[in-house]
Formats: C-alpha cells, sequence, structure tokens
C-alpha cells in the first residue's frame, strides 16, 4: 500500500510539474510567434505540440522509472543531437 501512495504522489507531482511546462512553452511560443510574425494558424500548431511532447516526457519517464524532469532533459538532449547532427551533415544527404 505504501509503494502506491509513492507512485501516486510522484504520479501527481509529474502532473503538476507538467502543467506549469505547458504553460512556460505557451507563453514562450506566444512571444516568439509575435517577434517572428507568425500567423495564428501557425502560433495554434506550434501550442499544439505541446501535448504530443508532454505526453511523450511522461512516456520516457514511466517507461524507464525517472523523475519527469529527468524524462525532459533527456528528451531535450536527444532533439538537440539530432538537430545539430542535421545542422553538421553536407546539404544532399
Amino acid at each position: 500500500m505504501k509503494a502506491r501512495t509513492k507512485s501516486s504522489a510522484s504520479s501527481s507531482r509529474a502532473v503538476s510539474s507538467a502543467k506549469r511546462e505547458v504553460v512556460n512553452g505557451g507563453g514562450l511560443i506566444n512571444v516568439n510567434a509575435e517577434l517572428a510574425g507568425w500567423s495564428s494558424e501557425q502560433a495554434h500548431r506550434k501550442v499544439g505540440e505541446i501535448y504530443d511532447t508532454i505526453l511523450r516526457v511522461l512516456t520516457i519517464a514511466r517507461e524507464e522509472h525517472i523523475p519527469s524532469y529527468t524524462a525532459a532533459d533527456r528528451l531535450a538532449e536527444h532533439r538537440l543531437a539530432e538537430a545539430t547532427a542535421h545542422k553538421l551533415r553536407p546539404r544532399g544527404t
């Protein structure tokens, strides 16, 4: 019974943290949209991607039995590595 309660508390913290990150992410997207001159459709599409990202973070956390903030860091590191590798590839490959 104790492990179940501990797991529930951990899940509750992950969801609470995710809520803050969603709000922060939405705000950053809004600022970027204004600065970059995006259309409202572009901004809405980007905000919609937050949902999928949060699900990925929570899935990683659950599957790897790690806190959601660690899962978020891993996902960010992976995405940065992919972007860097893509940027360093010669054109046409």
